[in-house]
């Protein structure tokens, strides 16, 4: 029997014998088609699949594919060119244009002409929803390219200020719900900021400005108008407690719980009773602290469950009991592996009968990760929330999915999502994700392709998760043309953005040692405007010592010293972020990656006969107070000056190094790191 068994033993009934699979699920039911989700802030994972018909979304996209088409097959000529002569027959898998591209191969022979004329006519359907569904719009927006969007926020903006402020209102909700970007809702805010200015906004329209800035990552500029608000500033209405509410998670995140826990005394000195979404996030914000202050959380969650019981009222955020505030602490507990407190949450919930939810169940399906047997676990509980009459959701059915792939049980995740599909449960960019992965362990790469096609038709947007996770896989199994195209597309779709994906498909590029197309990528990487880091410079140099080029490994030795003084520069610079900053610190203490840049350039010095550089490397490195491998570069270190030795012995307090040209050859055995704490005795 389980470890946790006896938490559940008021709610256990006994399992039946587990049904195994005696062939391959059909993939025809396995894709069939399903209802749409709802967006809610409950599950903030799940994509913009609620939001219109699905014919409307095959309309949207095929536009957007034939308008992009020209721009797409310059770019693709170039990167696919040379993949396409060294590919040879391990290429099994076709790239198929319609499994990769969704049926643009047609709109590859269209003129610049006819790109125009659907660039109109996408533009002239936008226009034509500003004034009616919001949500349609928000669609039309997600399905463009991204150097189309910019057009789109202009005229968004054009339509918007011949409206009523309450439309404009209703869109940024839209647009939020949608999964749009902060960023682009920020930049349509800011083309129609005088007109908003002019209307003399509600604090409902204030409030939809305020969390997005807030959303963004610009809390100075969501607090300063809220300090308007406060001081009574002409424009401004009176601010309700909800305005601060707005600002506590990004508050907390960039000035720690502390600043955020000062909001309740403002709310309190302008005489406004508090929300109680506020007690929630506070909740929320001291249980995912690091690490989680629980005692801090267990006193807002007494206070937010007195004021819940004592206020009846529809509950912002669609919080409307206390079952979320302990909730929250039930993630708290389980985030710092404490099982049984987890569970023993549960007990006090169904003591003060409070109705469960499927996010409380989620958050113990989380907790049996670790478990032995997680997926029996797993199973169990979905179980028992349909004996308590708890319907479960998409999120608890993504877990039993997760823990499938995971023991590489590709088929039983396969029916789990064909479940979820008869019982109209819709897949969300999770459970995508979670089933990509799982084909991808199981080798099944191709399923991950007929995957990424089939978010596409069910309305659900594939993110860079997706894309990497398909390339990666791709490569893995040595489709490395098509993991190249896979990766196009991600950079197509604007999908990069973070330097994670470009350093794979690097590190792709250089575990086959074409240095020239990794530099390729590394160069498009910095075109896309995001710099390199220290993590893609180790690539690189690994790349080139693996083929032995060393006057290419050497060169790159200004860059990442140039990289180090920049990343310093914004650590101390007082006028820097505090996210930048954050940022550039978080970096800087990579020791690691730092250690084998630097020990790589020492091996490529020492391989290419120049002594001298090699020693130089050498006290650079203990100057900046990393690592030395001692057994490795002993010789280099008696041409080092005295202080280098100094802080190269200060740096690693392990081994007692001995002088290496005078102890014998048996001590130098017994003394190497690499047997551990074998000792062999002289012969």
């Amino acid at each position: 029997m389980l470890a946790f068994s006896s938490c559940l033993q008021p709610f256990q009934r006994p399992l039946g014998r587990r049904a195994e699979l005696q062939e391959q699920v059909p993939w025809d039911e396995v894709v069939s088609a399903s209802a749409p989700s709802r967006f809610s802030p409950r599950a903030a994972s799940r994509g913009p699949g609620a939001l219109g018909a699905r014919s409307l979304a095959l309309e949207v996209y095929l536009l957007w594919a034939s308008r992009s088409a020209k721009s797409r097959r310059n770019a693709r000529a170039v990167w696919c060119s040379r993949q396409r002569s060294r590919s040879g027959p391990a290429s099994a898998i076709v790239m198929r244009n319609q499994e990769i591209e969704s049926s643009v191969g047609a709109a590859q022979e269209e003129d610049a002409g006819e790109d125009q004329d659907t660039k109109q006519k996408l533009l002239q359907r936008l226009r034509q929803e500003v004034s009616g569904s919001h949500q349609l719009v928000a669609r039309i927006f997600l399905s463009a390219s991204s150097d189309l969007r910019h057009e789109m926020l202009e005229l968004i903006a054009e339509e918007t200020m011949a409206l009523p402020v309450e439309n404009f209102r209703g869109l940024l909700r839209a647009l939020r719900k949608a999964d749009v970007s902060p960023e682009n809702i920020v930049q349509l805010y800011q083309r129609v900021q005088p007109w908003f200015m002019e209307q003399k906004p509600n604090e409902e329209d204030w409030a939809q400005v305020v969390y997005a800035l807030a959303r963004s990552g610009r809390l100075s500029e969501a607090a300063d108008m809220v300090e308007c608000m406060e001081r009574g500033k002409e424009g401004f209405p009176a601010p309700d407690s909800r305005m601060y509410v707005l600002l506590v998670r990004e508050m907390a995140r960039q000035k720690g719980p502390f600043a955020a826990s000062t909001l309740l005394s403002r709310t309190q000195a302008q005489g406004l009773i508090p929300d109680a979404v506020y007690f929630l996030l506070m909740v929320v914000v001291y249980s995912s602290a690091t690490p989680p202050q629980l005692d801090r959380a267990k006193l807002y969650l007494r206070k937010g469950e007195e004021l819940m019981r004592r206020q009846k009222f529809d509950f912002r955020m669609e919080v409307a009991e206390p079952l979320y505030l302990y909730t929250a602490l039930m993630a708290g507990y389980s985030r710092l592996g404490r099982f049984r407190d987890t569970f023993s949450v549960l007990g006090i919930l169904r003591q003060r009968k409070i109705r469960l939810s499927a996010v409380t169940f989620s958050i113990l399906q989380r907790c049996c990760f670790s478990r032995l047997d997680a997926a029996t676990d797993v199973r169990q509980l979905l179980r028992i929330m349909e004996q308590m009459g708890v319907t479960p959701e998409t999120d608890n059915y993504n877990h039993l999915i997760d823990c499938y792939g995971q023991s590489g049980q590709m088929t039983l995740a396969l029916q789990v999502a064909n479940r979820m599909r008869e019982a109209g449960i819709s897949w969300n960019q999770i459970t995508y994700l979670k089933l990509i992965k799982a084909v991808v362990a199981s080798g099944q790469v191709e399923l991950a392709l007929r995957l990424l096609t089939r978010m596409r038709s069910d309305g659900v947007r594939p993110g860079a998760p997706h894309y990497t996770c398909a390339f990666i896989g791709l490569a893995r199994e040595g489709y490395y043309e098509d993991a190249s195209r896979v990766f196009q597309r991600l950079v197509e779709l604007g999908g990069a953005k973070d330097p994670f994906a470009w350093n794979m498909m690097m590190a792709i590029e250089c575990r086959r040692g074409d240095m020239d197309a990794a530099m390729e990528v590394l160069e498009s990487m910095k075109e896309a405007g995001w710099p390199p880091n220290i993590t893609s410079y180790s690539i690189m140099l690994e790349g080139y010592t693996g083929i032995s080029d060393w006057p290419s490994a050497l060169a790159l030795r200004d860059t990442v010293l140039d990289l180090r003084q920049s990343l310093i520069r914004i650590a101390k610079d007082p006028v820097a972020t505090e996210a930048a900053a954050s940022a550039a610190k978080l970096e800087l203490n990579l020791t690691a990656t730092w250690t084998k840049v630097y020990h790589l350039l020492v091996d490529a010095a020492v391989y290419n006969a120049e002594w001298t550089r090699g020693v130089a490397f050498i006290e650079e490195l203990t100057e900046l107070g990393l690592p030395v491998n001692y057994y490795k570069h002993a010789r280099l270190l008696q041409d080092v000056s005295s202080s280098a030795r100094h802080l190269a012995a200060q740096g690693d307090q392990e081994f007692v190094y001995p002088d290496w040209n005078t102890e014998p050859e048996s001590a130098k055995v017994r003394h190497s790191p690499c047997l551990g704490m074998l000792t062999i005795e002289p012969m």
